[in-house]
C-alpha cells in the first residue's frame, strides 16, 4: 500500500502546481524553468552522492556490474525497437526545447545538456565516496525526497502556466498502449539475456519489469529470491534511469519523440518528468504522467508474479 500512497503524493503535488500555474498563466516563465533546473540539478547531485555512499552499490559495480549493465541496455533497446515498430504516429516533438536553425548549434546544445546532467551525477558520487565521513549524519534519502517534491511541484505549475491540455492527452491511444509496447520491450530485451548468464525464464522476467523503478525491485527480488537477483535489479534498474537521463535530450528531437518517455519506464512520473517536459514539450508531461503511474502500479504485481510462475 505505501507505494500507492507514495503515487497518490506525487499526483497531488502535480495537481496543485497545475492549478496554482494556472492561475498565473502566462507569467514568470524565465523564473520557473530557472527554479525546475536547479531543482533538477540538486536532485542529481543527491542521487549522486546517495550512490557513493552506499557501500554494497559500489562494491557490487564490479562483480555484477556486467550483467546488470546488460539487462539496462537490453531493457531500453527493446522498448525502443518495439515503439517504433508498433509507433501509431509519427511526429517530431512540438515545443521542443531551444531549437536552433543552424545544426551545428543543436548538436552542440543536444551533447552538452546530457553531458552537464551525468557529470552532476558523477560529482555527487565522488562528493559521496570521499566526504563519507561527514555526510553519513546527513538524511540524503528524506532530503531526496523533499527535493523530488519541490521538482514535481514545479514542473505541475510549469504545465499551468504554459496551459497544457491533460484532456487531450488522456484521450489519446499512446496513454494506453505507450506504457503496454514498454512492457513488452523491456520483457522482451531482458529475456533475450537468459542463456548468456545462466538465469531462468523467471529470473530473467522479474529483473526485466522492474522498468527503472530500482528501489522496489531490488528489495522485491532480494526478499524472493536472492540478495544476487536483488542486486542484479538493483543496478540494472538505476543504469536504466541514468542511460535514460543521458538520452533523453537526443531521443525528444528524433521522429519518434515518445522514446523519450518509454525508456525512463517508471520513472517518467517523477525523477526523468523534468527532463522529458525540457526537451519534448510541455505537452508531453501528462502522458509521461500515465506511463509512469501506469508501470508503477505494474512494477509490485509483475516482479513478483513473474518469479514465482516462472522459477
Amino acid at each position: 500500500m505505501n507505494y500507492i500512497f507514495s503515487i497518490g503524493i506525487l499526483i497531488c503535488l502535480i495537481s496543485v502546481g497545475f492549478i496554482l500555474g494556472n492561475m498565473v498563466k502566462g507569467r514568470f516563465k524565465n523564473q520557473i524553468q530557472n527554479f525546475i533546473n536547479i531543482i533538477l540539478y540538486m536532485l542529481l547531485l543527491s542521487m549522486g552522492i546517495r550512490l557513493g555512499t552506499n557501500p554494497d552499490v559500489l562494491k557490487k559495480l564490479g562483480s555484477i556490474g556486467i550483467v546488470s549493465l546488460a539487462f539496462a541496455c537490453m531493457t531500453i533497446i527493446g522498448t525502443i525497437i518495439v515503439n517504433i515498430v508498433f509507433s501509431i504516429k509519427k511526429n517530431k516533438c512540438i515545443n521542443c526545447y531551444e531549437e536552433t536553425s543552424s545544426s551545428h548549434q543543436t548538436i552542440q546544445i543536444n551533447f552538452k545538456e546530457p553531458l552537464t546532467l551525468i557529470t552532476i551525477v558523477l560529482v555527487g558520487i565522488f562528493t559521496g565516496y570521499y566526504f563519507q565521513v561527514f555526510l553519513e549524519e546527513l538524511p540524503i534519502d528524506t532530503i531526496s525526497t523533499y527535493i523530488l517534491n519541490f521538482l514535481l511541484f514545479g514542473v505541475g505549475f510549469q504545465m499551468g502556466s504554459e496551459g497544457s491540455d491533460i484532456k487531450s492527452a488522456l484521450k489519446n491511444k499512446e496513454a494506453i498502449f505507450l506504457p503496454i509496447k514498454t512492457v513488452i520491450g523491456s520483457l522482451v530485451g531482458g529475456l533475450l539475456l537468459t542463456p548468456f548468464f545462466g538465469l531462468s525464464l523467471g529470473d530473467s522476467l522479474a529483473i526485466s519489469a522492474g522498468f527503472g523503478w530500482y528501489s522496489l525491485s531490488g528489495v522485491m527480488l532480494s526478499d524472493l529470491g536472492t540478495p544476487y537477483l536483488g542486486s542484479i535489479a538493483l543496478l540494472s534498474n538505476i543504469m536504466r534511469e541514468t542511460i535514460a537521463i543521458i538520452l533523453i535530450p537526443f531521443l525528444s528531437r528524433t521522429l519518434y519523440p515518445n522514446l523519450s518517455i518509454a525508456i525512463a519506464g517508471a520513472t517518467s512520473m517523477d525523477v526523468t518528468l523534468p527532463l522529458i517536459s525540457h526537451y519534448g514539450g510541455r505537452d508531453k508531461a501528462p502522458l509521461a504522467i500515465m506511463h509512469g503511474s501506469l508501470l508503477s502500479l505494474a512494477v509490485p504485481i509483475l516482479v513478483p508474479s513473474f518469479y514465482i510462475i516462472f522459477n
